[in-house]
């Protein structure tokens, strides 16, 4: 097909052959949908949380179950998505500092200001066990799980990273990851990469469940606040009290501010699973979510204005959870715009045929009949002596397997 339709003239301006009949038909215009189209987001205020001071929030895979945490209370768990609250009263009335969850939302793990001990939990909250912590005391700042609860990782102000590979009933201080002002921390779902925040210093990441840690000098030495990562570990999203929004797409390595974000008093991001998806919360303000890894940022109007203490959302990014200090628990839920598709092109006008010639009348009785010359040149189609021209691959309309024909009528 590709040499014959090489050897034909590429410029169709009329039809050149007596008796022919050409049919041309239009040219479908092909579009997609941007893939960046905006998302609707639906925001509710979950009175029935209360309003508390909560300080952290978790979200299974799904986003219908929930943990969320307070100073001077218990740990609450949801089941339809935020809707209803119930309070897991062995979980103790503490001063809690962070929440974390497995996929499925059983296993649960959490930890409270000064505490000499990390609580996890793995029947849903009903109850929890104290896991005593080497070294006494210290002012944790975050936990994070992998996806099977297995795998636990927490941080703490001016000390070691603290892992667990058996759903927290030990713990281990990572000698590795040195005695730093630890601010958040985030697993990747298999709990291999580990990625930690430093306030004033730099991001941290690790390939071996925390072990050993590399410092991101590419990150910079800024106030971080929190971090989240994709499920494989390869996208990153931190934020800075009182600067941007920086994101990674290798593991950590290299850092993109994303000026559109704007400088505020970011307090907590969180990512879909593949990291394409964003939320975080500003204290003071509203809550900002992106639908393009960072990119460009919508500020959620809709949402209640306050001091935003977490956030949390599901694999799918289709749901947000938002917790505030002295306010109620928010939740969301995400779906894309539809996009207007663009009108097709009004199709070409089909070239009048050039009238039959008429043939010469003989000056002599019984002399031939001459025949009308064959037309060539540009803008013609060569006699191929088949039935039909292939003209192209084109998507054409009413025309069978993507191809453009143009048919001839030979005189009979």
């Amino acid at each position: 097909m590709g040499s014959l339709w090489g050897k034909r003239k590429r410029t169709i301006a009329r039809a050149a052959k007596a008796g022919c009949l050409v049919v041309i038909a239009a040219v479908v215009a092909v579009f997609s949908q941007s893939a960046n189209a905006k998302q609707v987001v639906t925001w509710t205020e979950q009175t029935g949380s209360g309003s508390r001071a909560w300080t952290s929030i978790a979200s299974s895979a799904d986003g219908s179950k929930l943990v969320a945490t307070m100073t001077g209370g218990s740990a609450y768990i949801s089941d339809d998505a935020g809707k209803t609250w119930t309070e897991q009263v062995d979980s103790g009335s503490r001063a809690w500092i962070a929440i974390t969850s497995s996929a499925d939302g059983t296993k649960l793990a959490g930890v409270y200001h000064w505490g000499g001990y990390i609580l996890t939990s793995d029947d849903r909250g009903q109850t929890w066990r104290s896991n005593g912590i080497s070294g006494g005391s210290f002012d944790w700042t975050s936990i994070t799980s992998s996806a099977d609860g297995t795998k636990l990782a927490a941080t703490a102000k001016n000390g070691a990273v603290f892992t667990s590979s058996n759903s927290g009933a030990t713990w281990t201080p990572q000698a590795g990851s040195g005695n730093r002002a630890w601010t958040s921390i985030t697993s990747s779902a298999d709990g291999t990469k580990l990625a930690a925040t430093v306030n004033g210093g730099a991001v941290f990441t690790s390939n071996d469940s925390g072990v050993t840690w590399t410092e991101q000098a590419g990150s910079g030495n800024r106030a971080w606040t929190s971090i989240t990562g994709s499920s494989d570990g390869t996208k990153l999203a931190a934020t800075v009290n009182g600067g941007a929004v920086y994101t990674s797409s290798d593991s950590g390595v290299t850092w993109q501010e994303q000026a559109a974000s704007g400088n505020r008093a970011w307090t907590s991001i969180t990512s879909s699973a593949d990291g394409t998806k964003l939320a975080a919360t500003v204290t003071g303000g509203v809550i900002y979510v992106s639908s393009d890894s960072g990119v460009t940022w919508e500020e959620q109007t809709t949402a209640a204005t306050g001091a935003w203490s977490s956030i949390a959302m599901s694999g799918d990014g289709a749901r947000i959870a938002a917790a505030m200090n002295n306010g109620f628990i928010s939740t969301a839920t995400v779906k894309e715009a539809p996009v207007t598709p663009p009108t097709p092109p009004t199709p070409p006008t089909p070239p009048t045929p050039t009238p039959t010639p008429t043939p010469a009348q003989p000056t002599n009785p019984g002399a031939p009949v001459a025949q009308p010359t064959k037309p060539t040149g540009e803008g013609y189609l060569a006699d191929t002596g088949d039935n039909v021209w292939p003209l192209a691959s084109l998507a054409a309309v009413g025309i069978g397997a993507g191809i453009l024909w143009i048919i001839k009528r030979r005189n009979s």
